[in-house]
């Protein structure tokens, strides 16, 4: 600033800062809404950086994709949009707005409490980084809800004359026949939430399978309006219960395993019986035992460039058990995967569960642009007539150094093929604002922990699979044991996992 004379006054001095395209996405909790109440949209907060670690410009896209059993918001305003056409290929994003680099990530209102998985690709000069961004949405304070049922009768038989006597050995009895049936959701001592469902009258309906949703030919073949299916207590047996509060819950009834966050102790299936979780903001565990009568099974299936039909190696397959996806593979390097969709069910797909075919709503080409194969994979249970055996599995992860590295470690036992069991240890640290570092290992197989001959770490063979175990299928070796790692940008791997051949 001047004055009159021409001297100097004052200097303004301001830097001013010209971000780049993001490469980092951190969950910002302050900023968050993690509320499952089933009628308010969850949002994420996403603090969204470039490589020197300044926020980016407001109005840059953020994709992002959601884990199962939670939705974005958007997928449901693109799907009621389009409902003949279906949403095509059209990805899910997020914008940031303001000047601190937050994008907001809103989700379907739900009931459900739990973690929450959300994948967000960020692009630099066709560099996809890859981030993870994990939250726990806590169920709300409300009054109890109890809705129910009764009806019954009590006799006493002791006819012995008129048109027709009973037997001598009904005579003098005492008869029951009713119906008891009742859902109730409430507080318990303040800060737990209790769920309890039960029927009396309920069985298994091979129809309906697991998790309680409803194929919506099955009722109606017309649905006129945005109504959307929610299940608070999703169960086979006539028993249902949940317990939770904030960062955990327990519950008695349908679930899914949810070991998807390694690759040498995956373990994802549809069952029935006890789970519990906890994530702190150091610890994270999840747990689950389950005694079933069904079978893993999985398919790969390369793409035809037809929608369908594409057939399952399995039949009687259980409904709401099947979980589809599509990878993209290296051409040169089948292990590498280069892209992965998930696919929704009624929506993306339908399947016939009793001749094991699936049909898409798009086709499937079998290859890319870039000449890579496409792979439809399918993970599903198939009803086996056998009597019930224990599938159980626990894993906890710590984070360590402010966050930045994340050990863990996890323990699976399946009995439904063999005596199948499985110890890992995986660790994961990341660098810097580009890189992270990944490494895993695992001993055991369908033999246990200490039989059978190591597997050498060979490529992944590629085609359809047959019934197996569930630990086999994700590219656990049979025995023995084998180490992974690799780097996000670098993508260089040792001990790529034999299947069930």
């Amino acid at each position: 600033m001047l004055a009159a004379d021409g001297s100097v006054v004052k200097t303004l001095d301001r830097v001013v800062y010209y971000s780049g395209a993001g490469v980092r996405a951190v969950f910002d909790a302050a900023s968050s809404r993690l509320v499952a109440d089933g009628l308010t949209r969850p949002l994420i907060a996403v603090r969204v950086t470039d490589k020197t670690g300044r926020p980016v410009r407001a109005g840059t896209l953020v994709p992002f994709k959601v884990d199962q059993p939670y939705a974005a918001a958007v997928e449901a305003e693109l799907e009621q949009g389009r409902q003949l056409a279906g949403r095509e290929r059209s990805s899910t994003t997020a914008q940031v707005v303001g000047d601190d680099g937050l994008a907001f990530i809103a989700l379907q209102p739900t009931t459900q409490a739990g973690a929450v998985r959300v994948a967000v690709s960020l692009t630099e000069d066709k560099i996809v980084h890859a981030n993870e961004i994990r939250a726990w949405l806590a169920a709300s304070a409300k009054d109890w809800v109890v809705v129910g049922f009764g009806a019954g009768s009590l006799g006493y038989d002791m006819l012995s004359k008129r048109q027709s006597g009973l037997p001598k050995s009904e005579r003098n009895s005492v008869v029951t026949d009713g119906q008891l049936a009742f859902y109730a959701k409430g507080r318990v001592k303040g800060s737990w939430l209790a769920t309890i469902a039960y029927d009396s009258d309920r069985k298994y309906d091979p129809d309906r399978g697991l998790l309680g949703t409803i194929d919506p030919d099955r009722y109606y073949t017309v649905y006129g309006d945005g109504a959307r299916q929610g299940y608070d207590a999703a169960t086979r047996r006539k028993l249902y219960l949940r317990l939770e509060r904030r960062e955990f819950y327990a519950l008695f009834g349908d679930f899914e395993t949810g070991f998807t966050d390694t690759q040498l102790t995956r373990y994802n299936r549809t069952l029935n019986g006890i789970k519990t979780a906890y994530e702190g903001k150091q610890i994270r565990a999840t747990g689950f035992a389950a005694h079933t009568d069904t079978l893993y099974s999985r398919d790969e299936i390369q793409g035809n460039g037809l929608s369908g039909p594409y057939r399952l190696s399995g039949r009687n397959i259980v409904p709401n058990s099947d979980k589809l996806r599509l990878e993209t593979r290296d051409r040169f390097r089948s292990e590498l995967i280069i892209a992965t969709t998930q696919l929704t069910r009624h929506i993306d797909y339908d399947i016939d569960t009793s001749m094991g075919t699936v049909r898409f709503r798009q086709p499937i080409l079998s290859r890319d642009s870039n000449l890579n194969p496409n792979f439809i994979v399918a993970d599903y249970e198939v009803a086996s007539g056998r009597s019930a055996k224990l599938a159980a599995a626990a894993r906890v992860a710590t984070k360590l150094a402010n966050g930045r590295v994340e050990v863990g470690a996890a323990v699976i036992r399946d009995e439904t093929v063999g005596k199948a069991s499985v110890v890992g240890a995986d660790i994961k640290a990341r660098v810097n604002a580009t890189t992270e570092l990944r490494g895993e290992i695992a001993k055991g197989g369908r033999g246990g922990l200490g039989r059978g001959s190591p597997i050498w770490p060979r490529p992944i063979t590629t085609g359809r699979s047959s019934i197996c175990s569930p630990m086999c299928a994700s590219r656990i070796p049979r025995s023995g044991s084998v180490s992974r790692i690799w780097s996000r940008r670098a993508r260089a791997s040792w001990g790529s996992m034999a299947g069930c051949g």
